[in-house]
């Protein structure tokens, strides 16, 4: 029987040398972006450290960027070309065995495996920068309501799917209709259900984003005029860029962002098992 590999606990001087490298890629993101003139923002706690730190949050285990759709798509198309080679670009089509909603750039030489990626094997291992892309969506609520819906669904069905996962909840007949197809249905499928879904708006004339590929889906769309035209934010000593009106987006996405959440409360995001740095 394979043996369970134990959750651990950072010590100070490895979550300094973890951030490091992060901004290392950052910064690698940051100039792959200035030379082809694409925008991103920081995202997800990386920008609240940016905001409310001016670095990374001090207890924070992970780095998140923003694209929007059109840009993501400008970026992917130039990433495998121009990343440093100490870098790994993934997504589906560059790790056959990784079927994560969002892309990632991922440390060569390095080890970062949490609970959920230890059920994963072939893929990449490395210490990663999520990348999550906002898509346009529905102008009414109604209408926002169920793309949010669809959406979801399918990146369950996803997740589900890639690590055979089965569902015990009730009501009984509906989950074991849902497990029946968790059994029987492909990967890929799910892939293209949940491609469908994230850019069924990107044709359509919108004023509106959600976090499609992010964990701040359930909070809805918000106006595509918050993320807009970056500003530039002090992070770690770099002027980096960030949402235009990134206390809206903050709130959105946290509430009251300001405040330190209980002592008991920072402490790192991610389940970690096993973590190796570069030489």
């Amino acid at each position: 029987m394979e043996k369970k590999l134990e959750r651990r606990e950072l010590s100070a001087e490895e979550l300094a040398r973890l951030q490091e490298i992060l901004l290392e890629m950052i910064l690698e993101v940051d100039r792959i972006c200035k030379k082809h003139r694409i925008t991103y923002y920081l995202g997800g706690g990386t920008l609240l450290g940016a905001v409310r730190h001016q670095g990374f949050i001090p207890w924070d285990d992970d780095a998140d960027l923003i694209f929007r759709r059109k840009d993501y798509e400008k970026f992917r198309s130039v990433v495998k070309k121009e990343l440093d080679p100490r870098y790994f670009y993934q997504d589906r089509d560059t790790d056959p065995y990784a079927h994560y909603v969002n892309p990632k750039i991922r440390r060569n030489e390095s080890v970062y495996v949490t609970e959920f990626g230890a059920k994963q094997t072939g893929m990449h291992p490395g210490i990663f920068l999520d990348i999550f892309i906002h898509d346009k969506t529905a102008n009414t609520p109604f209408f926002q309501k169920l793309h949010l819906w669809e959406t979801k669904a399918c990146r369950a069905m996803l997740v589900a799917t890639w690590s055979k996962k089965q569902y015990d909840r009730k009501p009984r007949l509906f989950y074991s209709i849902v497990n029946f197809f968790i059994r029987h249905s492909r990967v890929e499928t799910w892939e293209k259900h949940t491609d469908r879904a994230l850019t069924r708006y990107r044709r359509k004339k919108s004023g509106f984003y959600y976090d499609g590929t992010g964990e701040h889906i359930n909070h809805g769309a918000f106006p595509i005029s918050w993320l807009g035209k970056p500003k530039q934010a002090e992070f770690c000593g770099h002027k980096l860029p960030i949402p235009s009106d990134a206390h809206r987006y903050l709130t959105y996405s946290y509430g009251d962002y300001k405040k330190l959440p209980p002592e008991e409360k920072r402490v790192a995001n991610h389940a970690i098992v096993k973590l190796q740095f570069p030489e």
